[in-house]
């Protein structure tokens, strides 16, 4: 795994009334983005509103096969979102 600083990103879809809804798809190529081998997979949940102070956990699995969740935090309610070394939790 790539070993990142901070990294931001917009990562929203759909505004409604009020709104803005986390992209899953967009969210899911950040991800696999922050890894130095891409990933066999990466999954984030779709739905998830964008609300200042949030997180949205997606499960990725490296190129090794091994899990990890990866937390992203929501860094406002437009969908700017960031995630560090940290966020990468190994799986058991």
């Amino acid at each position: 795994m790539r070993r990142l600083a901070l990294i931001a990103l917009v990562v929203f879809a759909g505004c409604d009334v009020g709104s803005t809804e986390i992209d899953a798809r967009q969210a899911e190529d950040f991800v696999k983005g922050a890894f130095q081998k891409p990933p066999r997979s990466v999954k984030c949940p779709s739905g998830v509103q964008a609300k200042k102070g949030g997180t949205l956990t997606c499960q990725a699995v490296d190129s090794t096969g091994k899990r990890y969740d990866v937390v992203l935090h929501m860094a406002d309610d437009e969908g700017h979102v960031t995630v560090g070394n940290k966020d990468f939790r190994p799986v058991k």
